[in-house]
């Protein structure tokens, strides 16, 4: 049971009947859900002496309430219950704010089960017709449509029942006939009701407006007994207007042409006055031109420019549309932001984002987490300025970044690793410091520590009285990188609080391509990946071509397989309550681990016999044999 309060997922309804029986409040509610399936719920509230519920569906990070043809979405329960409690739910009872459901409120009662409040068989209902206000535009300057899913419009156009919410720079609305069609939304202003009637000359009698400029007459004709002219307009579409006479037919067509053949530019000559700029100077200098993100509709301009929130681009990162998503950003640039529910402005993972080839991948700056630190290593291979190159391997047709057979153009390494010391540590506390390093490989999800893989490694605690200040580890690790061209190495020095809390040190994160082998002094820094002063670690770094030893490299790849396979059905089984599985699995895992562990010795022995061959100085061999002819002689 989840302990917000007017949630639970094991409240039985037997119990929910006795508890509105006895709390009188209108429109108590509280949201159930069904342990059979974790998507499903329902919002049970009380309307007189009668219980109605609404069924609510989880579709991905949505909230669907209603299963009828009147459904609303929402981005989470707790925005569900925040709208219907300002907008009535059903008919006109909106949720109480001050009596949620609660067990406590349960127990506090003695039930009287007698009373029947359910009412009948069919105690779904649907909620109230969701209806989002009519929203109306008026244009700030001339624009003309540059695809055919687009609006033309003159400055002081009005535009009716517009659609803010599909994207963030580019609306949708009607006008001059054409039905939902797209438009930039800063040549707009938003109006009100009130200012949209005193803007019309004929105030609320006017139910809309034609753009006559460069239109043109095409026929009139005698219908019935109307006399009917057809308007070719500018964008294309026809119009025919019918007159009750020959005199109005006449004095509409010299209207019409006298409106047609005003200049053109006249508004455009005034706006450039008024902002001292040339539009077609302006024109000239637009690098991208934000459109929205359609995937159908692939491929489009190398020049548009597309922006998605964190919700919707992690529909395209993983799975059969990562590919996909990879091929259009070949073509053209896309950027992803956080969503909107992150409150406290924390990060999203973004190498799922890279990895997929996107070009702007924005994070909230002002929080130093992980994600910002990895940020900040992505652009150290460029001196902190300017822009870094995608990798070779995402520029094939073949690449797929979930996909590790396809890598064509990827060398394979080995990073064996020696963590000696470290210096200058800052004390965390007023206790002796025991601080520890963990080590763990970020990259793609076959190489990445976060997803299920196995390059990350802990040291043992140094528990020595200098320990704090200069610590010594003297410890090894081995990590194999299928494609080290994404991939991070990222030091976190970290000591524990007086509750086994881990508390933060200092850290260190770089780009694998950046390393290079031999002793080397690692400067740790802040979470805010600023250097902290004297700090460091003393390694070892040896890079390698993994593949060298090819067949126990294979052999080392098929048993991590296996581990990340039975990792997965590991988390299965716990979930399903066999526990008795669930410990031979484990058994099974750790001799898979020993049996990685000998696989990685056998190699770390016989790049030894390899390195000893290689750097025996062959004059050393002669003397040897000719002293040993001599003593024969």
């Amino acid at each position: 049971m989840r302990t917000r309060t007017g949630f639970t997922r094991t409240f039985p309804r037997r119990r929910l009947k006795t508890c509105y029986v006895v709390c009188h409040e209108t429109a108590l509610f509280l949201i159930r859900g069904r342990v059979s399936d974790s998507n499903l719920f329902a919002i049970s509230f009380r309307v007189e002496r009668r219980i109605l519920h609404c069924r609510i569906k989880r579709d991905g990070n949505n909230y669907i309430i209603g299963d009828g043809d009147v459904t609303a979405t929402f981005e989470s329960l707790n925005e569900l219950v925040q709208y219907y409690q300002t907008h009535p739910l059903y008919k006109s009872v909106k949720l109480n704010k001050k009596f949620p459901v609660s067990r406590e409120l349960v127990d506090r009662h003695i039930f009287d089960e007698q009373e029947d409040i359910y009412d009948g068989a069919g105690i779904y209902t649907d909620p109230n017709c969701f209806q989002a206000p009519s929203i109306s535009v008026k244009a700030l300057y001339d624009y003309t449509a540059h695809r055919p899913d687009e609006l033309s419009f003159p400055k002081n156009a009005i535009i009716f029942n517009v659609d803010t919410k599909q994207d963030k720079d580019w609306w949708r609305g009607d006008y001059g006939g054409k039905k939902q069609q797209w438009f930039p939304c800063n040549h707009v202003v938003q109006i009100d009701s009130s200012q949209k009637e005193e803007e019309t000359p004929l105030g609320i009698m006017q139910q809309g407006a034609i753009d006559v400029r460069g239109a043109e007459i095409v026929s009139t004709s005698k219908v019935n007994n109307l006399y009917v002219f057809k308007l070719r307009l500018l964008v294309g579409a026809e119009r025919e207007i019918g007159c009750s006479d020959t005199d109005e037919l006449t004095d509409w067509i010299q209207k019409i042409r006298e409106a047609s053949q005003l200049p053109d530019n006249l508004e455009t000559h005034q706006s450039e006055r008024s902002y001292k700029i040339a539009k077609e100077l302006s024109d000239l200098i637009v690098y991208c031109r934000a459109v929205t993100f359609a995937p159908d509709k692939f491929p489009r301009d190398f020049r548009e420019m597309s922006s998605l929130s964190e919700s919707k681009a992690e529909k395209y990162l993983t799975g059969q549309k990562a590919s996909a998503f990879v091929s259009i950003n070949r073509m053209q640039l896309t950027r992803i932001y956080p969503k909107g529910t992150r409150v406290e402005s924390s990060n999203y993972d973004p190498m799922l984002a890279w990895n997929c080839g996107s070009q702007f991948v924005a994070l909230n700056y002002q929080t130093p987490d992980r994600s910002m630190q990895i940020n900040a290593a992505r652009f150290l291979v460029n001196g902190c300025c300017g822009y870094v190159l995608q990798p070779e391997c995402m520029r094939s047709e073949l690449y797929n970044p979930s996909c590790k057979v396809a890598l064509a153009s990827s060398n394979p390494v080995t990073v064996s690793l020696r963590i000696i010391a470290a210096r200058h540590l800052p004390k965390t506390g007023r206790s002796i410091s025991c601080p520890s390093v963990e080590v763990e490989v970020i990259g793609a999800e076959y190489d990445s520590s976060s997803y299920g893989g196995s390059n990350k490694y802990k040291t043992s605690k140094d528990r020595n009285e200098a320990a704090g200040f200069n610590p010594l580890w003297n410890e090894t690790c081995e990590f194999d990188v299928v494609n080290p061209e994404l991939a991070f190495l990222r030091f976190v020095v970290q000591d524990e609080d007086v509750f086994g809390e881990p508390s933060f040190i200092g850290q260190a994160t770089y780009p694998m391509p950046s390393l290079r082998s031999g002793y080397r002094s690692v400067p740790l820094k802040n979470s805010y990946s600023e250097e902290l002063e004297l700090a460091s670690l003393l390694v070892h770094l040896d890079v390698s071509r993994a593949n060298e030893d090819q067949q126990i490299y294979q052999t080392l790849q098929q048993l991590q397989e296996e581990s990340q396979n039975l990792c997965q059905r590991i988390e299965e089984a716990r979930l399903e309550g066999d526990m008795a599985k669930v410990e031979e699995m484990r058994l099974k895992q750790s001799e898979l681990e020993d049996l990685k562990r000998s696989k990685r010795e056998e190699r770390r022995r016989y790049r030894q016999r390899k390195l000893s061959r290689q750097e025996k100085p062959k004059f050393l061999q002669k003397k040897k044999l000719s002293s040993v002819s001599l003593r024969s002689n």
